[in-house]
């Protein structure tokens, strides 16, 4: 499977620290630039 870089960030930020709040995934996704709703697709993908 080839990951694109945001993948490969995105699953590095949740193997390192899943933030417990919340909208966990819309503060990963201000980590990556990306919107909460990319965040949960970008999972879905993977």
């Amino acid at each position: 499977m080839n990951l694109s870089n945001i993948d490969r960030k995105l699953v590095d930020l949740l193997q390192a620290e899943c933030p417990l709040t919340k909208h966990p995934y819309a503060d990963v996704g201000l980590g990556l630039g990306i919107s909460e709703e990319e965040v949960i697709a970008q999972i879905k993908q993977l």
